[in-house]
């Protein structure tokens, strides 16, 4: 099996061995004897393929060792060449189990078999219930046992044993020298030993003196051998591997520590040091631009303050102005009284319908129903029986079912059968042949004061209330003037006590039923209207809060109050429209607040489907012990089914309500069309869902509103008053958040055509702007917006995130300093750590090639070893920056309701570590593929 002829090793010029020719058997027990450093451990690593550096020849089954390739010589040992070293080879925190393994790692045995051999070995060497140890808690005496028990393990065909017996009791001694010469009956076992007494009678010895090998006693040999068992090598990975890895690193965990931390401190500057310049800084941008666009340009007054004149009624000539210009909205001037007359003469008036001697009261109608009386066209929906073009004397009666069956009998001594068409057509036609009177009659003592009068009946229509029609849009001055003799005068006029019949009233328009959020819209346009506002008169008997048709009555009157001029802020966006992407105003309904950083709903809104859920809160929120003004609205709590609106939930990025303009914008609707007028708006897909399960149910459906329109003081409570009112949905929009699409106007016209408005709110408080930055700079567009009005602009918005950004920048950049400092600091440590690894690993490293592992398997392990300490590296320092992370996301949540991870600083710090731990685990590699077997080995050199 083994024949060497010639063979010579020197150490330098040391000669160790020299000429030495010897045959071995192929089975057998040979014992080498000879003093210390005569070179028997020498030998043994040369005819364990550990060293190939020699002269001479050594074939082992007529190959040339040192001819053979590396992967050959590792085949060799992996199949035919066992070692017992002299020190036993172990990590003291590794199992004997895992130990043993590593001689069948390699191996295509199953896992049965590797289980199977385990256990036989260790029943050989006595020690089975050793097999779970760690090698910490053996004895001298036990490592050495598992040393034999891992030789035998694969029946190897040599076996090369230095000292197999050192540290072992006499019993164990003989115990052992009695399994290795069981063995040397199929095997070839070469054992070094000083103990010349303790070799067997029948083993061969030879002796090393002066670099000589010579046979001092032949014994048994040649016996029949037994073909021994080849194996097939598997790649060293998968649990095997991994379980070594782990091993390794736990072994060496203090070792490592320092090195781990140093890196794990340089990859956690290095992510957090992107997390600032990247999701820090676009979580605040984002939650800054959500609300308005870094590149808006803010327009207010310049001077923005109060005046002290405060409203008064308009000019005859501006009234006559608007009700020319918007014949389509106004249907006509008109004057309207504010001081009620029967307040006056409460319990002094009767009005009752005459015919010949017989009459009917009309207890729901009443002297302000003459001030209060409608025209023709805000009943165009109601069907009109008689005449229509009539006289100053003459009126339109609107009854009810129970009076227009009192007005039957009064007239047909009958009951009437049913009030359709038939009968109302006979009662229009008995008031056109016959004299039907209504009878006013009022008198005021102290004043020796008497009316009495009466008007013709000329047609009558059915309601479910009772008032006066006229054509005339003078019929209530006529009344007051020509039938009750009353002086007039202006809201701001000095009332004299000494002409007690006096009534205060405004001037102004009607309106066609449903239009007046239209024509504030037009009218808030109109460079006529700059210093003029509207008031929506609110009287008794006519305006009622919860119908929009009544909401048509509107005082013109002269505003002294400083506002943005729509027609002027127009004229900049048409003269600049290639600059100009889109507009939106601030307004006391949807306002861009603290400089344009808050944006949201002053006035809150709740958006549902469900009326009676409005309702719930409406009764819920009836009163409250605070009054937070424009933020009243975080004090109520929308219930299911409702999507709140406000100042507040503004703030929250992920659950807010948005307002987007259609103003300047390309936006389309993906369903329906695009809402024309403040009965229609848009809304997202997401609040399509929200609402009505998908867009598809939405579209043309009604929403239902609710509005807090003021919060007044009673006593110890603060009252919140509501307005209702609908919305049909025209288009769903492309949006992933709750959101509504309208003229930027939209909020305030249609809290004005739901009366949910005073006058000193009906005004346009800032443009905001988005114009292109790229083409002209801030201050382009901050001159010239002067050459437009009174105005100064601004880019809040621009410069906060710019001062955000360059502080953030900043921060990043001494982070990323440091971590450079730190990953550099961890990379030396890292290189020390692994080299000083590599020359404490050598004997393990020799261990392994003595059971077989290529050169490759053990480089591909370091490189595993480097790169998995740079993966937990990499978790160290991710556990420490998600933690990083909550902490921030938690502050900028709360602060400003947004937050985004991004992964890309935790990807960076991941390619960094994975591209520092394999270039480490790289440059390992060709150390260790330098490495020879020999050099795995301690005092070797004998």
């Amino acid at each position: 099996m083994i024949k060497i002829n010639h063979l010579t090793k020197k150490y330098g010029s040391h000669t160790i061995l020299n000429d030495i020719n010897i045959t071995l058997p192929d089975t057998g027990l040979v014992y080498i004897v000879g003093k210390s450093g005569a070179g028997k451990s020498t030998l043994l690593n040369l005819l364990g393929i550990m060293d190939t550096t020699y002269s001479g020849s050594i074939k082992i089954d007529n190959r040339e060792i040192k001819e053979l390739s590396v992967e050959e010589q590792a085949d060799m040992r992996l199949n035919k060449i066992s070692f017992i070293f002299q020190t036993y080879r172990a990590q003291e925190k590794e199992s004997v189990k895992m130990n043993l393994l590593k001689a069948l790692n390699i191996t295509s045995l199953s896992n049965e078999e590797k289980e199977t051999r385990i256990r036989k070995r260790l029943e050989q060497v006595n020690l089975l219930e050793k097999e779970n140890e760690t090698f910490k808690h053996l004895s001298g005496g036990e490592k050495k046992r598992i040393s034999i028990a891992r030789a035998l393990i694969k029946d190897y065909d040599i076996i090369l044993a230095d000292e197999p017996l050192s540290s072992l009791n006499a019993s164990l001694r003989k115990s052992m020298t009695s399994i290795l010469k069981k063995e040397s009956q199929s095997k070839l076992v070469i054992i070094i030993t000083h103990e010349k007494e303790e070799i067997p009678d029948d083993a061969i010895i030879y002796e090393i003196i002066n670099g000589k090998m010579k046979l001092v006693k032949d014994g048994v040999s040649n016996l029949d051998k037994k073909s021994q068992e080849k194996y097939k090598r598997k790649k060293f990975k998968g649990k095997p591997f991994i379980r070594q890895l782990i091993a390794s690193l736990n072994a060496k965990r203090e070792f490592l520590m320092i090195t781990l931390f140093s890196l794990m401190v340089g990859l956690f500057s290095i992510s957090f040091s992107f997390q600032l310049s990247s999701s820090v800084s676009n979580a605040l941008s984002s939650s800054l631009t959500s609300y308005m666009d870094e590149n808006s340009f803010v327009v207010s007054l310049a001077d923005d303050g109060y005046s002290a004149k405060g409203f008064q009624t308009a000019d005859y000539q501006t009234i006559e102005y608007f009700k020319n210009r918007y014949p389509d909205e106004i249907i006509d001037s008109s004057s309207f009284y504010t001081t009620s007359l029967d307040s006056i003469f409460q319990g002094y008036q009767s009005l009752t319908i005459q015919n010949n001697s017989k009459q009917l009261v009309l207890e729901k109608l009443s002297l302000d129903s003459f001030l209060e009386y409608r025209m023709l066209p805000e009943v165009n929906d109601k069907q009109i029986y008689g005449k229509t073009n009539i006289e100053q004397g003459d009126i339109i009666l609107a009854l009810d079912y129970n009076k227009l069956s009192g007005l039957y009998y009064l007239i047909f001594d009958e009951s009437i059968p049913n009030a359709d068409e038939e009968n109302l057509k006979k009662l229009a036609l008995a008031l056109d042949n016959q004299n039907i009177m209504l009878r006013m009659q009022c008198n005021k003592n102290e004043w020796r004061y008497d009316n009495d009068h009466s008007f013709s009946i000329k047609g009558i229509l059915l309601d479910t209330s009772c008032y006066i029609v006229h054509p005339s849009s003078t019929f209530a001055n006529n009344f007051v003037s020509d039938v009750m003799h009353f002086k007039e005068i202006l809201e701001e006029d000095e009332f004299d006590p000494d002409v007690p019949y006096t009534l205060r009233k405004s001037e102004g328009f009607r309106l066609y039923p449903y239009s007046s959020g239209t024509f504030l819209k037009k009218f808030l346009y109109d460079k006529r209207s700059n210093d003029y506002s509207l008031k929506i008169i609110k009287t008794e008997n006519y305006y009622k809060e919860n119908d929009v048709r009544t909401h048509n009555h509107l005082a013109l009157v002269k505003d002294y109050r400083g506002k943005i001029h729509l027609n002027e802020i127009e004229d900049f966006i048409k003269d600049q429209s290639h600059l100009v992407k889109s507009v939106n105003y601030s307004t006391p309904v949807y306002t861009y607040t603290a400089s344009g950083y808050i944006s949201g709903f002053a006035k809150p809104f709740f958006f549902s489907k469900y009326k009676e859920k409005l309702n719930q809160i409406e009764d819920n929120a009836y009163y409250t012990t605070e009054d937070l003004g424009s933020f009243q609205g975080s004090l109520i709590e929308a219930v299911p089914g409702v999507i709140k609106a406000d100042l507040i939930s503004s703030m929250d990025n992920k659950n807010n309500m948005s307002f987007i303009s259609l103003n300047n914008s390309d936006l389309m609707p993906f369903y329906g069309k695009t809402p024309v007028d403040t009965r229609e708006i848009g809304i997202s897909r997401k609040m399509a869902e929200e609402l009505f399960h998908s867009p598809s149910q939405a579209l043309n459906k009604t929403i239902c509103t609710l509005t807090l329109k003021e919060t007044t003081k009673e006593g110890s409570k603060y009252i919140n008053h509501f307005v209702s009112g609908e919305v049909k949905i025209s288009g769903i929009y492309e949006n992933d958040k709750l959101a509504i699409y309208q003229d930027s106007l939209f909020p305030l016209c249609y809290c004005f055509e739901n009366g949910g408005l005073k006058s000193d709110e009906i005004r346009v408080q800032q443009a905001i702007i988005k114009v292109d930055l790229k083409s002209h700079s801030l201050d382009y567009y901050l001159n010239k917006i002067k050459n437009y009005g009174d105005y100064s602009g601004s880019f809040p918005m621009h410069m906060m995130i710019q001062e955000i950004k360059d502080t953030l920048n900043l921060l990043s950049r001494l982070f990323f300093s440091f971590a450079i400092l730190s990953l550099v600091t961890a990379s030396c440590l890292l290189i020390l750590s692994l080299y000083l690894i590599i020359t404490k690993d050598r004997k393990e490293i020799g261990i392994l090639l003595s059971l077989g592992y290529t050169k490759k398997d053990i480089s591909r392990f370091y490189l595993v070893f480097c790169q998995f300490i740079g993966l937990l590296g990499f978790i160290f320092s991710l556990v420490t920056s998600i933690a990083a992370e909550i902490v921030l996301e938690k502050a900028l949540n709360n602060m400003l309701n947004t937050y985004t991870l991004s992964i890309m600083p935790f990807l960076i710090s991941f390619i960094i570590s994975f591209v520092l731990s394999t270039g480490i685990g790289l440059s390992l590699s060709i150390k260790i593929n330098k490495l020879s077997p020999i050099d795995a080995f301690e005092d070797s050199h004998r």
